[in-house]
């Protein structure tokens, strides 16, 4: 009888299960023709991030050498912080907070975005000078323009040949962006091979007087000129003297005349450039003499070509000598005349009171002689 029982409750329990789990025809019919929720894309929300973009600009001043389709010339050493500019750019649609942008140097595009070491050699992937640079809080849609330092410049030991400028934005990584993989830029530029020195060995100075008028010529004597003058240009102080300047130029010199007002009686340094660089040793401390020579001594609105006059007489001499008589002594036979007026190109002085005879006759400056030396004479009165 008991087993009865636990016979019938089992199936009871059977039949309520099957009731449960088993779904009506009608249920099973709702159940297929239902379709499922679909999310409007256009409500969905947009995870707001900056995105940073970087651009190199380059505006290569001349004389700086290009090479066509081999990129932008430069030499080692140059340069570049006024040539170089850097433009970011937040394309997302938050701000950036603070991050670093670097101007690194590479033999290939193959840059990681990090940061870079500086270095005054060049090494692969090398920070240049002055190249981190920050931005802060830069917000959707905005653009910076970022300028390089002055003293940035290509690194010194760096074998001729192609190589990239690279900007790396957020090289430190520090903001989190939508697009991870558009924070670097690359502008390609040449390194050409250096050019062959110029060797100067000799300086000569020459006074020129046609028709009474004059100018200086100057001679800078050696090898390694080349034939032609090309972008060359000689270095006397702080002037550069280009093609137009020349009254020659061969591989072994070359002839520079100079503007009739460049002051003379004063030392320069002289050497030769080619876009931008020194391509020469340096001859130091060169005096410029000013130049008598060429000229000539005439009583004052009277006789010209005169070789000697009484002493106490006015004279004037002419030459090159600067337009204004600063420090600057006529000596007469070791004796400072005194001067009446002084002009380029003519100095009025009064004969000393010395007897009767030829004496040197030059421009002294600060105890020493400026110009070249002719002779003059005291006549018997």
């Amino acid at each position: 009888m008991k087993n009865l029982k636990s016979i019938g409750i089992i199936c009871l329990l059977s039949a309520t299960l099957l009731f449960v789990c088993v779904p009506s025809a009608s249920a099973q019919a709702v159940m297929q023709t239902q379709k499922p929720t679909v999310v409007n894309p256009g409500l969905q929300l947009k995870l707001a991030l900056p995105d940073i973009t970087v651009a190199v600009n380059m505006k290569l001043r001349r004389p700086q050498p290009a090479f066509a389709g081999k990129g932008l010339g430069l030499a080692p050493g140059v340069l570049i912080g006024n040539q170089v500019q850097i433009v970011v750019k937040n394309i997302g649609n938050a701000k950036s907070g603070e991050f670093f942008v670097d101007l690194v140097l590479s033999s290939d595009t193959r840059i990681p975005v990090q940061f870079a070491t500086y270095s005054p050699v060049f090494q692969e992937d090398v920070l240049l000078k002055g190249g981190r640079l920050s931005v802060r809080n830069l917000a959707p849609g905005g653009t910076q323009t970022l300028n390089l330092p002055g003293d940035c410049r290509i690194p010194d030991k760096i074998r001729p040949g192609t190589y990239y400028l690279a900007a790396v934005a957020d090289a430190g990584k520090t903001v989190k962006e939508s697009n991870e993989h558009n924070n670097l830029a690359t502008r390609r530029i040449t390194i050409p091979p250096a050019p062959v020195p110029i060797t100067i060995n000799t300086i000569g100075q020459t006074g020129v007087w046609p028709s009474g008028s004059g100018h200086f010529e100057v001679s800078v004597g050696g090898s390694g000129f080349s034939a032609t003058v090309g972008n060359k240009v000689v270095r006397i102080g702080t002037r550069d003297f280009g093609a137009a300047n020349m009254e020659a130029w061969s591989d072994t010199g070359a002839i520079v005349w100079l503007p009739y007002d460049f002051p003379l009686g004063t030392r320069y340094n002289i050497r030769v450039r080619e876009n931008g660089q020194t391509i020469s040793n340096v001859k130091q401390n060169v005096l410029l003499y000013m130049d008598i020579s060429g000229g000539e001594f005439c009583i004052p609105g009277g006789n010209c070509a005169i070789t000697e006059a009484p002493a106490g007489t006015n004279i004037q001499m002419s030459g090159l000598f600067g337009a204004t008589q600063g420090n600057c002594l006529v000596k007469f036979g070791g004796v400072s005349a005194q001067v009446v007026s002084w002009s380029n190109p003519t100095i009025e002085f009064v004969l000393p009171n010395l007897p009767p005879g030829q004496y040197p006759v030059f421009i002294e400056k600060n105890g020493e002689r400026v110009s070249f030396q002719v002779s003059f004479g005291i006549a018997v009165p």
